[in-house]
């Protein structure tokens, strides 16, 4: 057991990849300097997006730098530990099919899209419409309903459409929350504007999760099945932290640059936050883009194998 616990784990791999995620997710969020508090509080708690200015921190510079040396750092050392026959954390070859790339790139770009979205309206309703976070809170109840129905449509439609079609068509329909919220103004109804915005959210999120799992179990061997599952887990969540991360640094940079001399001020906010609401819209077009050009052999998934 203790001699398997040492040879058949990658531990040098697990290593770099966990130093190299764990100082970027850092800097993304968790360091915020003190004099940023304030302003954070309103917008997105983070290094580098608090305060743009914060990223020529020394601190933050060594830390990105590092993680962003160890990426490539890991790459070798995986590829080498695969052309060995040694274990490997993630074996480049899982990389060599298109599929799963593509899946992989797609719910990096749409689970970013999503939780970026979600915390945008968040604050929108309460530093924007000035609302109590209760009143804020209870505007969000359409969005569990949207994403049971989601759900109890893929289990219907997953084995009798292919998944590329689903995959796209909730893509297509997740344009609609940014693209509202991006052209509405503080005053618009909730019913008008909020309301589509937030039922529309977790269609592609939802949808995508559910092919995606299928694809992995239907595309993949028993023995690597775990494992790309755990990547495309991981990948998802890399993303969430990026999307929220780069969100931020559009919704301060242009909250800065507005000509409110109150940055705090709801108009002020607002403008910072259309901006990061069209950066999500992008997000959303990139995964449409990943899907027509990586995703048009899934085929149907789901079916009953004898």
């Amino acid at each position: 057991m203790g001699s398997r616990l040492v040879h058949d784990i990658d531990w040098v791999g697990a290593l770099l990849a966990s130093s190299a995620l764990a100082m970027i997710s850092y800097v993304f969020a968790y360091a915020a300097p003190l004099n940023d508090i304030e302003l954070s509080s309103l917008t997105f708690s983070s290094s580098i997006t608090s305060s743009n200015s914060a990223i020529s921190h020394p601190a933050n510079i060594v830390l990105l730098t590092s993680s962003l040396l160890l990426f490539p750092a890991f790459h070798f050392w995986v590829a080498r530990q695969e052309r060995l026959q040694k274990p490997a954390l993630i074996p480049p070859s899982l990389w060599r099919s298109k599929i799963f790339t593509s899946i992989c790139l797609s719910v990096f770009a749409i689970w970013g899209s999503f939780n970026a979205l979600e915390q945008l309206l968040s604050f929108y309703f309460q530093y924007v419409q000035l609302l109590s976070p209760m009143q804020a809170s209870i505007r969000f109840l359409a969005e569990p309903v949207s994403g049971i129905v989601g759900n109890m449509a893929a289990g219907l439609l997953v084995h009798r459409v292919r998944g590329d079609v689903l995959v796209l068509t909730t893509t297509a329909l997740s344009l609609v929350s940014p693209t509202i919220m991006a052209l509405a103004s503080p005053t618009t109804s909730y019913w008008k504007a909020a309301f589509p915005a937030i039922l529309c959210l977790p269609a592609a999120a939802d949808m995508l999760f559910t092919v995606s799992n299928l694809v992995i179990t239907d595309r993949f061997p028993a023995r690597t099945q775990a494992l790309a599952g755990g990547v495309f887990q991981t990948v998802s969540q890399v993303g969430k932290a990026v999307g929220l991360a780069l969100s931020a640094v559009v919704a301060n940079s242009i909250t800065e640059k507005s000509g409110y001399s109150d940055k705090a001020s709801p108009d002020a906010l607002m403008e910072g936050y259309k901006a990061a609401w069209w950066f999500t819209f992008g997000l959303s077009i990139a995964t449409l883009v990943v899907g027509v050009l990586g995703l048009r052999k899934v085929g149907k998934v789901g079916l009953k194998k004898d």
